[in-house]
């Protein structure tokens, strides 16, 4: 009887846990999917409520701090060009009831000034933190690679 009742205690215990970490892992894909398409759409103003204002993006070995450096001398310069073709996947999203983190795969198809063309692989992790009642980008870590060389039109 002793097995029985720890048995119903911890599932009594556990069933709260889960819902509360996928009801977080819920709201941290809502943010991650909401970024993308702002990136997507080159929407600052849908950006900045999504990240913490002490916001850190890491990208190929730069480093912005805050938002304010970040929009300014990040997303700004960067959205001045059109968007490329992309398609964004989430892969991971791990969450307790105040913190997580998750990785999305980005292929890419890119074109520079000079008229070469690439493929492209982007992995952005994210690091987000619950803030009061919203969940808020803290980290931001960029990793892109070319698959194939660029090649003159």
């Amino acid at each position: 009887m002793n097995k029985l009742t720890l048995v119903l205690f911890l599932i009594v215990i556990a069933a709260p846990c889960s819902i509360a970490q996928e009801k977080s892992e819920a709201e941290i894909r809502s943010v991650v999917e909401h970024f993308q398409q702002a990136l997507q759409h080159r929407d600052v103003n849908a950006i900045e409520p999504l990240v913490a204002k002490d916001i850190v993006v890491l990208e190929n070995g730069h480093r912005n701090d805050g938002w304010l450096d970040f929009r300014d001398n990040h997303l700004i310069p960067e959205m001045k060009e059109p968007a490329p073709p992309s398609k964004t996947e989430v892969v991971k999203i791990t969450a307790s009831p105040v913190m997580g983190w998750a990785y999305t795969r980005t292929a890419m198809s890119l074109t520079r000034k000079n008229g070469e063309k690439s493929d492209a692989e982007l992995w952005t992790v994210y690091i987000v933190e619950k803030r009061g009642t919203q969940w808020k980008i803290t980290l931001l870590d960029w990793s892109m690679r070319l698959l194939k060389p660029a090649t003159a039109k």
